[in-house]
């Protein structure tokens, strides 16, 4: 009779195959745990914030597939330079309509603590309704949006406030300042000849970090977030009980302008959300930014955060 163990005589013996339960766990587990650094790129030539890309090799680094916006993030010894990409329409007006911020936190724990509000959020009372892009398509309702264009976009703009809300600088950085101020905090936005979409940001380190990065900043991680508030539909509100409110973002009514073209007034930071996918470089796939438009009701009134991890750049040697 042979005594070479079963395979039945295994099978009865469960701590053999403990460390390989615990390797499939783990494996599952681990990844989801983890979250990606990015490096951010030495800006080696001067950047002009004006809502052209000619400073910037196209496509961006960076693809968000939800909110489809490309992104970049680089920088020089003073400077963060941020430029972010919007090619599809609804993606443009959702912006437009809603606004933008861009959070920086420099003690890397993915908190909205420094922020850009740009552009402001641009929605009147009622507005949804008398708005060309918004309609009710059935007997419920149930908000619809029709595609706009990027012409369209461009005017409802130009009618904005050239200004932007600053949030969690050093003081006195705070307030709603024009987009030239005297703290050298630069945004614009613009479009190109092809109806593509250009933010671009420069951001000194001295307004919320430090004068200038030494050597030894090439080891901080800064967490950076993209924030594009929901359009909330007239028929979400109906549901909710709530009236039009100011959305994160929205300017306020008080407040006189001083010599330094700041008006009085801020906001509070908004919400966070969880880490998103990087397609263009990393994520949820490869992704070339130039995907057909499919934007409705509910991408609309959905919220977009981006969250990005960054390693700054140091000069080269």
């Amino acid at each position: 009779m042979s005594n070479k163990p079963s395979f039945n005589s295994h099978l009865m013996k469960p701590k053999h195959y403990l460390p390989f339960f615990l390797l499939i766990i783990l494996s599952g587990f681990l990844p989801s745990c983890s979250k990606t650094i990015y490096d951010s790129s030495w800006q080696n030539k001067p950047v002009t914030a004006d809502g052209m890309a000619k400073e910037w090799t196209l496509p961006l680094r960076y693809y968000d597939y939800k909110s489809k916006l490309q992104y970049t993030v680089t920088n020089d010894t003073s400077n963060l330079y941020i430029c972010i990409r919007a090619c599809d329409e609804f993606s443009q007006m959702k912006i437009i309509k809603a606004g933008m911020q861009v959070w920086i936190d420099t003690s890397g724990k993915n908190k909205l603590v420094t922020g850009i509000w740009f552009p402001l959020a641009n929605l009147s009372n009622g507005e949804y309704k008398k708005h060309s892009a918004f309609r009710d398509t059935s007997m419920s309702g149930t908000p619809s949006f029709q595609k706009p264009d990027s012409k369209s976009i461009k005017r409802r703009y130009e009618r904005q406030p050239k200004e932007m809300q600053l949030v969690g600088f050093k003081p006195p950085v705070v307030g709603t300042v024009f987009l030239k101020n005297e703290f050298g905090i630069v945004a614009n936005l613009d479009w190109d000849s092809i109806g593509i979409m250009t933010y671009e940001a420069i951001i000194p380190f001295k307004t919320f970090y430090k004068s200038h990065l030494t050597p030894k900043d090439s080891t901080k991680l800064f967490d950076l977030t993209i924030k594009i508030p929901a359009i909330a539909s007239p028929f979400t509100q109906r549901n909710s009980g709530e009236g039009m409110q100011e959305s994160d973002g929205m300017r306020g009514s008080n407040g006189m302008r001083g010599d330094n073209g700041m008006r009085g007034g801020s906001g509070m930071p908004g919400g966070s959300g969880m880490h998103g996918g990087n397609g263009m470089h990393g994520g949820s796939g490869m992704h070339s930014g130039y995907g057909n438009p499919q934007g409705d009701s509910g991408e609309m009134n959905e919220m977009n955060l981006i969250p990005i991890r960054i390693r700054l750049a140091i000069k080269p040697k």
